[in-house]
This record gives structure tokens, C-alpha cells and sequence, in this order.
């Protein structure tokens, strides 16, 4: 009887062990599923962010100096009043440059401003159109998908463009920003002059530059950064500059980014083709518009979450064969443990003297 008990009892302690075997098992296979599972996830919410900044970033691009004025007529405008972003304010009385970078300005990355009529999304910007004289009455032909200025709408009037060479801002007395139902014969407007007609801002905010704004910058909140993201990185975030007080309306576009570079590529002796590539654009407006052919973006981000094993080892350069290398990284320490990525964007503005 007594080894009969003793046998079950050792089969039990048996069947115990086989089965905390098969536990364990499970539960070290859910726990790696469950990794593979967040770390895809994470990388998907990269992936979708990626595409969403890249996205935006091209098209500011591509329509920087869109609408800009080439003289503002000697106004007084104003434009960024926060510290970091009024180091690269044009006003109050030079014409707006399309790219302006502080070089290495911020968090050891590029701080990018590009400046244009498409830079702030709204009801007027989507409006454009062509004001004449028919030597009887003034006659507007709008042109934009939003179709016709209303009462909300802000403009400016640019003259001058059959020249293309003054690209002019109307100015009547101080003012120089009118309702987009003004009557056209109380302005100023000269009958022989042709006139492009750009809205600017909307729903009752008056402008306070004859063009729109946005800033891209890496910045670290004090609250809200996500916890899968490496210590020593930042956000990517794109501010406009808002008409109503001057300050930054940030909006984050990726999380989990380490370095922001960007290159321009120049065409310095006028045949239409690029010599050079330069960290910074030109200083003056016309020489950007003149110059500057392309444009090269390259941010450096941490793909997925922190992994147990080290994925990166090597350095890694922002830059290629044409811009040269702007920026070097090299995982030490607690980066090695990140899977490091570099975005690459490359864009052509064609929009410098529209």
C-alpha cells in the first residue's frame, strides 16, 4: 500500500513538473510574442508618422515663397515675437526670404523656416486670382480651388507681375491688407497695373505679415514625451506662426527623432544647374529665389522601442554624396540598444517666384 501511495505521489510530482514545464513554456512564448507584438506596433506608428511628416515637410517645400512679395513698399509689418523663433523674422520692413535656417540652432539640430502664402492651411489661402482693368470697371478672375474671396477673408495685392521683377505690395496710405470684399476703387489701385490677389488669413484674423510661416524644430516638452523613446531624443514638431499674437502654434510630427539636418543645393552662376550645396541658404531673398534648386532634408529617428540586445553599433552620417556629411552619430552606451533609421527627403521648390 505504501509504495503504491509513494508512486502516485512521485507521478503526480512528475506530471507537475512536465506541466509547469509546459506553463513556463507558454508563457516565455507569450511574453516574446507579446514583444515582437509592441515592437511591430511601435515601428507601424512610426512608420504611419514618418509618412505624415515627410508628407507635410514636401509640400512646404515645394510652395516655399509661394506668393511672397519681392518689395513690401517700405511697410511696417511684424512677425515672430517668441525668443527662438524671432531670430529669423524679415520684419518689420524687409521682404520676406523663402528659407531661413539657424544652422545647428536647436538641440544640436537645423532649425528650418519656411516662409509662404501656402505655409498656414485655411479658407483664404486656398483662394488666389487675377485683378485687371478693363479700362471701365475692375475685373477679378479667381483662380484658386476656393473659388471667390468672401467678407472673412484677409488679402494682399501684388503688382508689378507682368514684369516679373518689381512683384510689388499694394499699399494704400498704412495699409496694406484688405477685407476680401473690398471695393476695389477705393484702395488705390492703379488701372494699368495687373495684380495677383492672395488671401492670407481668415475668420477674422487680421494679418500681421504679408505671408504665412511655419518653423521646424526638435523640442523635448516637459510633459507628454512618449516613454518608448530614447532620453536623449525629441520631437519633430512644425509650428506655424499665428497672425493673431506672433507666437508658435507646434504641432508634433514624429516622435523618438535625434537629429534634424538640411542641405541647399545652389545654382551660383545662373545656368540653371547646381554647383554648389551650402548648410544654409542664401541671405537675401532674391538670391534664394534665384539660387536655391533644391532642397535635401535628412532626419535621423529611433525605430521602435528599446530591444535587450545591441542593434546599433556602427556611426551613422546625415548626408550623402552631394550635400557631404552634415551631421555624424555614434551610438554609445544606452543609443546601442535603439534600431536607428534615416529618413532622406529630397525636393525641388516650385514655387520661388510665383
Amino acid at each position: 500500500m505504501w509504495s503504491r501511495r509513494g508512486l502516485t505521489l512521485i507521478e503526480l510530482m512528475v506530471a507537475l513538473f512536465i506541466l509547469s514545464l509546459v506553463v513556463a513554456g507558454a508563457f516565455a512564448l507569450y511574453i516574446s510574442n507579446l514583444k515582437i507584438y509592441k515592437s511591430e506596433a511601435k515601428t507601424a506608428e512610426t512608420q504611419m508618422g514618418k509618412i505624415m511628416a515627410l508628407e507635410l515637410l514636401r509640400r512646404d517645400i515645394v510652395h516655399a515663397g509661394y506668393g511672397l512679395p519681392w518689395d513690401v513698399s517700405s511697410i511696417s509689418y511684424q512677425e515672430a515675437t517668441e525668443d527662438e523663433a524671432d531670430d529669423y523674422n524679415d520684419a518689420p520692413t524687409d521682404p520676406p526670404r523663402a528659407f531661413v535656417l539657424g544652422n545647428n540652432a536647436k538641440n544640436g539640430a537645423d532649425y528650418l523656416v519656411i516662409k509662404s502664402i501656402k505655409a498656414a492651411e485655411n479658407e483664404a489661402t486656398r483662394k488666389w486670382g487675377i485683378l485687371s482693368h478693363s479700362g471701365t470697371t475692375w475685373e477679378f478672375e479667381a483662380r484658386g480651388e476656393g473659388g471667390n474671396f468672401t467678407g472673412q477673408d484677409y488679402v494682399i495685392f501684388i503688382g508689378g507681375i507682368e514684369q516679373d521683377v518689381t512683384r510689388q505690395l499694394h499699399k494704400d496710405g498704412s495699409n496694406w491688407y484688405w477685407s476680401g470684399t473690398t471695393d476695389y476703387d477705393t484702395i488705390g489701385l492703379d488701372p494699368d497695373t495687373l495684380y495677383l490677389v492672395y488671401g492670407v488669413s481668415t475668420n477674422g484674423t487680421e494679418p500681421r505679415m504679408p505671408f504665412n510661416r511655419v518653423d521646424y524644430y526638435l523640442h523635448k516638452p516637459d510633459d507628454g514625451f512618449p516613454d518608448k523613446c530614447n532620453p536623449s531624443t525629441y520631437i519633430l514638431y512644425r509650428a506655424t506662426i499665428k497672425h493673431a499674437d506672433g507666437t508658435r502654434d507646434p504641432q508634433p510630427l514624429l516622435d523618438c527623432v535625434k537629429d534634424f539636418q538640411v542641405a541647399f543645393g545652389l545654382d551660383t552662376n545662373g545656368n540653371g544647374d547646381i554647383d554648389s550645396w551650402s548648410s544654409a541658404p542664401p541671405s537675401t531673398p532674391e538670391n534664394v529665389r534665384d539660387r536655391v534648386k533644391e532642397v535635401r532634408v535628412f532626419i535621423l529617428y529611433q525605430e521602435g522601442q528599446k530591444l535587450e540586445h545591441e542593434a546599433s553599433t556602427t556611426s551613422i552620417t546625415l548626408g550623402d554624396t552631394q550635400t557631404d556629411t552634415l551631421s555624424t552619430f555614434t551610438p554609445s552606451g544606452e543609443d546601442r540598444h535603439y534600431r536607428w533609421k534615416v529618413l532622406k527627403l529630397v525636393v525641388r521648390p516650385l514655387n520661388m517666384g510665383v
